[in-house]
């Protein structure tokens, strides 16, 4: 019979010192177990050697073009002038051409299945197109028109706008392709940026905007385009808006979408938090504002009664809606307030009305409002980590 031989332990005095700084190391050996196994195992005690011990190392990886970490919703493209009176209202148009970022770049690499429905469009020489959801005022198209934007930046590290993808799928192909500029929103808002509230400001777009209008350009070059400033935050507030309504041109749809976006804003930051104490709930007819989800504001609204079950409120009816959570309902917040603070920010980012801006005022303005101008697309490096495995045959004395 074979016997078995008990398993060999180093004996303690032939350790030597640099053997029991290994576990301070990452062995490939500890990589394997579980932390509970790792725990088991303590500073000093003998193992099988020699023992594979990994190392790290950082180097550099160029990861291309990311214009995922350039671009957020927002942002605006900018295609200079080709001043050509004929191509008033178009990309690249007489005095220029703006759109509106609305979704994050997606990239679409050479030879996959999704690069298949651009090959009408592809460059020969490009390794990945990007897709950017952009909404615009264009003359060729009646209304908001909103698509994808293909993108393709070129080996001088221009961005060039190629083509675009139609909601129905339809892919169009744009010659001569035109170079964009990226101009990034202010930094103090940009890192703030509430998507959601984005969103609600291209539904109401969807519901009121008006087809690009000769009217308009020609009122953009003739009147002026600054905001009054001798009149109340109500008044200078209701005559922002009122040129929402009006008209557009190209300009006009990036105005409008960051005063919509900066006066819903507003109201959420006048709005107090909720106070859930049974003392601070409010009692039948007094008036409120409530979360509309619908239109994504707060709104003027009298409550009726509170819905308790025992001493527990579960919601509030009100004049204008049953069943509200209490945590959707506030205080009635000051109106000249919430102007105040609308008009203020405004006057930050985009300080205009929206009916009478011609582009390059628009590009002055946003300049002088700290927005950020990429003309150029840098390539990318982001540290990778490599783990490399090394022999360690511990010294025996």
């Amino acid at each position: 019979p074979v016997s078995r031989q008990p398993s060999r332990r180093w004996p303690e005095e032939l350790v030597s010192p640099r053997v029991n700084e290994i576990p301070k190391r990452i062995s490939a050996t500890q990589l394997l177990q579980s932390p509970n196994q790792q725990q088991q195992m303590q500073p000093g005690q003998p193992g099988p050697f020699p023992q594979a011990v990994v190392e790290s190392k950082t180097e550099l990886s160029l990861n291309g073009d990311t214009l995922d970490l350039l671009m957020a919703p927002g942002d605006v493209l900018l295609m200079r002038g080709s001043g050509r009176i004929s191509d008033i209202g178009n990309a690249g148009g007489f005095m220029g051409h703006v759109l509106v970022v609305t979704a994050t770049p997606q990239m679409v690499r050479a030879n996959t299945t999704d690069a298949l429905q651009l090959s009408s469009v592809w460059p020969q020489e490009a390794k990945a197109l990007w897709r950017v959801g952009t909404v615009e005022s264009t003359r060729r198209e009646s209304g908001l028109y909103e698509c994808e934007s293909l993108l393709f930046v070129d080996r001088s590290r221009q961005l060039l706008l190629i083509g675009e993808v139609e909601k129905e799928g339809d892919v169009c192909n744009f010659e001569p392709h035109e170079v964009v500029e990226i101009w990034q929103s202010p930094e103090a808002f940009r890192g703030t940026l509430r998507l959601d509230l984005m969103g609600t400001v291209l539904q109401d777009m969807r519901k009121n905007q008006a087809s690009w209008s000769a009217t308009t350009a020609a009122r953009a070059v003739l009147q002026s385009a600054d905001i009054s400033t001798s009149r109340s935050n109500t008044e200078t507030l209701e005559e922002i808006k009122s040129c929402w309504e009006r008209a557009p041109i190209c300009t006009s749809i990036v105005i409008t979408f960051w005063q919509r976006y900066l006066e819903k804003f507003a109201g959420c930051m006048a709005i107090p938090p909720p106070d859930l104490r049974p003392e601070a709930r409010f009692a039948a007819k007094q008036e409120v504002s409530y979360w509309n989800s619908s239109v994504g504001g707060w709104e003027k609204a009298v409550v009726v009664e509170q819905v308790m079950e025992g001493n527990q409120l579960l919601s509030y009816n009100l004049d204008v809606k049953k069943g509200v959570s209490p945590h959707e309902v506030r205080r009635r917040f000051d109106d000249e307030a919430v102007a105040k603070k609308a008009v203020d920010l405004i006057r930050k980012v985009v300080p205009l009305k929206a009916d009478r801006s011609l582009p390059g005022v628009l590009m002055k303005t946003m300049k002088g409002c700290n927005w950020s101008c990429i003309s150029q697309v840098p390539q990318v490096f982001r540290p990778v980590v490599k783990l490399t495995q090394q022999m360690l045959v511990p010294m025996v004395p």
